[in-house]
């Protein structure tokens, strides 16, 4: 388990395209209202960007990208 400073770049360049997938190729947004969209964006694509970059740092090359 990695604290957050430890992934901050990898959920950096991670936050753009599942914020991009989420609002362009879902219909997420239609389907939760205005108030709680911004919200439930926020955790959700902090909990997708930290999960994935957590697993990309397990990797060796992982570690020198992210």
């Amino acid at each position: 388990m990695y604290d957050i400073s430890a992934c901050s770049f990898g959920i950096y360049l991670l936050q753009e395209f599942i914020l991009r997938i989420l609002f362009y190729h879902t219909s997420f947004s239609i389907v939760i209202s205005q108030y709680a969209l911004l919200w439930v964006t926020t955790l959700i694509t902090l909990f997708l960007s930290y999960a994935l970059t957590s697993l990309t740092r397990k990797a060796k090359c992982g570690r020198m990208l992210v």
